[in-house]
């Protein structure tokens, strides 16, 4: 994919910029668009790599965009394309074990929900939280990428997106309160394991 990709156009990469000054500023971490996609992917390690699909990027509004590239640069932010690359060769290993692929299906699917309940944490109104949704959808309707475990898809797999969707309408918003008390019983945890 990245041999046949090129760059985005210019309002494209300034969004882009935008989304990764917010997300993840020090990340390394190329855009580019390909029309032999039709859903974005990432995949790479330094530079890791985003690929719009370069058909639908022009028919996408400003919003879509930006709720693609928040999601996409999550992965990036919280080191799912490495671990991608274990997983593959985890698999590789234990292919005989059930379990290790049941297991490698469970950390997908929750990787990707908390990818997208980090994105939509972000989000003021509801109704951004619905439109997120909604560019899921729009992408799974017209996606016909060939799977495969080495590259993050945006939607991949029907039961996936389903979860997915459902995470989103059940979302409740983080409460600081409760983070404020989840830190300090970590900080409190740490330091009482050092006194004994």
């Amino acid at each position: 994919i990245r041999a046949y990709a090129g760059k985005p156009a210019e309002d494209v990469q300034n969004l882009f910029w935008d989304c990764k000054q917010l997300i993840a500023p020090g990340s390394k971490v190329e855009l580019k668009e390909s029309r032999l996609i039709s859903a974005p992917v990432s995949f790479g390690f330094h530079p890791n790599i985003i690929v719009l699909p370069g058909e639908h990027i022009h028919s996408l509004s400003q919003k879509e965009l930006r709720h693609i590239l928040l999601h996409e640069l999550t992965h990036i932010r919280h080191g799912d394309l490495l671990t991608n690359y274990i997983v593959c060769a985890l698999q590789a290993l234990f292919w005989f074990n059930p379990f290790v692929w049941l297991a490698m299906g469970q950390l997908r699917r929750d990787r990707e929900a908390y990818c997208d309940w980090t994105v939509i944490n972000r989000f003021s109104s509801e109704g951004e939280r619905i439109e997120y949704g909604s560019t899921i959808l729009r992408f799974a309707a017209i996606q016909t990428n060939i799977h495969t475990s080495l590259v993050n898809e945006f939607c991949a797999g029907k039961s996936l997106l389903k979860y997915r969707l459902e995470q989103i309408v059940a979302f409740r918003r983080e409460n600081r309160l409760c983070r404020v008390i989840c830190s300090f019983c970590a900080i409190s945890r740490r330091s009482s394991r050092h006194i004994w």
